[in-house]
């Protein structure tokens, strides 16, 4: 299991995508256009490949699930807005 999170944190998409890459700030991006071998490249590391893979699965699948969640909120409140459509010319007839 990973370690790192016990499974209860709320995401932003940029941790889906970028938990093994650091994010320098502006100073050192500046000094990375002018760093031609690489030499300021940084990256988060886990302890174990595996634990990377966990990482990196977990951070899908989480936003597999933040994905689903918001298609079904988004159909249910269409669901919501048919139905009042609908009560609506019934009431008018």
């Amino acid at each position: 299991m990973c370690s790192r999170t016990n499974g209860n944190e709320k995401f932003d998409m940029s941790d889906y995508t970028s938990q093994l890459f650091a994010r320098p700030s502006f100073i050192e991006g500046f000094a990375r256009i002018a760093d031609i071998t690489g030499a300021l490249n940084t990256y988060n590391t886990a302890p174990s490949p595996e634990e990377a893979d966990c990482l990196a699965i977990r951070s899908d699948w989480a936003a597999i699930g933040e994905d689903f969640w918001g298609v079904l909120k988004t159909y249910s409140e269409g669901l919501k807005t048919r139905n009042v459509e609908k009560s609506l010319q019934k009431a008018g007839k």
